[in-house]
């Protein structure tokens, strides 16, 4: 990825965020965060995933079965989109920081 496509994507984010009403820089930087924090454990997963299967052999999952919705690839594209932010937040963040 070049540096100019990064910064497209970066810029298309912020705008998204405004969009949605936050214009706060801080705050942006504060949820582009909380989403890359929800991201990164699924991709391990998957690349574990990937590995185990060629390889045949186990690996120490980070998502057990029943909680295969808190994955990053399963939660991006929610439908309707309104239920996603108390997921996230009552559901994903709580299981990653180890609440209850």
């Amino acid at each position: 990825m070049t540096n100019r496509e990064l910064k497209n994507q970066v810029d298309k984010l912020w705008t998204e965020f405004r969009t949605g009403g936050i214009s706060n820089p801080l705050m942006v930087i504060e949820q582009i965060s909380f989403l890359m924090f929800a991201r990164l454990p699924d991709i391990r997963e998957t690349r574990e995933e990937k590995k185990a299967k060629r390889t045949k052999k186990p690996f120490r999952r980070i998502y057990s079965d029943s909680e295969h919705t808190l994955r990053w690839s399963q939660f991006k594209n929610m439908t309707p989109a309104d239920r996603m932010p108390t997921h996230v937040r009552d559901k994903v963040l709580c299981v990653l920081c180890g609440g209850p």
